[in-house]
């Protein structure tokens, strides 16, 4: 899926509402940045934001929210800068299961006015270790809610598919520990779905187990929807030069943890050796004022009237850290 390098890269378009999709760079938002991977600590800036651009008409009623960054075991998020212009009313943070969105309200923007609402955030991510022991780890029995939302099929990825069930059973036979099955779907995924770049979009889970290709998000989604049919909850993390999947265990006292599987053109099961900035977790997620669940919370404003408003540009850049500057 394709997420934003500076800015949502398509833009879904309707009467008095203008959104983005699911952004380009979430998956590629910037490269360059000048430090070398490894299995350090990765330090960014990251901003967000968006500009808006009046017509021949002003603008009244505009609303606009944009998903921020948030913290995570292996990442910390601290707030740094937040540049926005006098129009704006009101503003707040909003937390949505595993999203925190920028919420901004904006009475009326004059006509030919350009307005930049911009939020600066230092971000450390640090590497996550392969576990010490994987032998207790067990698929968990009676998961929260949280857990339990990343056990059923979302969109494109189509766990409770007859031919993935099938599949995965195939794929796990012979194969007693929790660890040694998803390994085994891991192992599967990686040696059967070629990456065809090619492709322009991605097909979901489904399609890519049947053809056997796909896009690497296809490869994500089909380790995904193979891991759900077989109990263990997975979902997609949304990050800073590729998205990667996330799987869930038990150890034998109860406690649970999310461990990474990359899929990309250079896969690693278990750990995260090169660590990316994480834009959201979950592929799930139900948002205020949406009426369906998403597969990536994008970007939107809202606002009264038709034509007022151009499209938005939508900002969603990785720099380098401030200290490295």
């Amino acid at each position: 899926m394709n997420r934003p390098l500076v800015v949502a890269v398509i833009i879904l378009i309707v009467p008095g509402l203008l959104a983005g999709t699911a952004p380009v760079a979430a998956q590629n938002p910037s490269q360059g940045t000048g430090e070398p991977a490894g299995t350090s600590t990765v330090k960014r800036v990251v901003r967000v934001g968006a500009r808006l651009t009046t017509g021949a008409k002003e603008a009244r009623g505009v609303t606009v929210s944009i998903p921020v960054p948030v913290d995570w075991p292996e990442q910390h998020v601290a707030m740094f800068e937040e540049n926005l212009p006098g129009e704006v009313r009101r503003s707040d943070y909003q937390e949505s299961e595993t999203v925190r969105i920028f919420m901004a309200t904006i009475p009326r923007i004059p006509a030919r006015t350009t307005l930049d609402l911009e939020i600066l955030f230092d971000v450390t991510v640090e590497p996550v270790p392969f576990p010490d022991r994987t032998d207790h780890l067990i698929k968990p029995e009676r998961p929260p809610r949280e857990i339990r939302l990343y056990l059923g099929p979302s969109e494109k990825i189509e766990s409770r598919k007859p031919h993935i069930r099938k599949q995965a059973e195939q794929i796990v036979e012979g194969h007693e520990a929790a660890w040694d099955q998803v390994q085994a779907i891991f192992d599967w995924v990686t040696a059967n779905i070629e990456i065809d770049k090619s492709l322009r979009e991605e097909a979901g889970a489904a399609e890519a187990i049947e053809n056997l290709r796909g896009t690497v998000e296809d490869r994500s989604y089909a380790f995904i929807a193979l891991c759900r049919s077989q109990q263990v909850p997975a979902r997609v993390v949304w990050a800073d030069n590729g998205e990667y999947a996330e799987f869930y265990l038990q150890d034998d006292t109860g406690n649970g943890r999310w461990y990474p599987a990359v899929l990309d053109g250079k896969p690693e099961f278990g750990k995260m050796s090169n660590p990316r900035v994480i834009f959201q977790k979950g592929d799930n997620v139900k948002v205020p004022g949406r009426s369906q669940r998403m597969l990536f919370v994008t970007s939107k404003v809202d606002f009264s009237g038709n034509d007022t408003l151009k499209r938005p540009l939508w900002f969603n850049d990785v720099l380098p850290a401030r200290d490295s500057r």
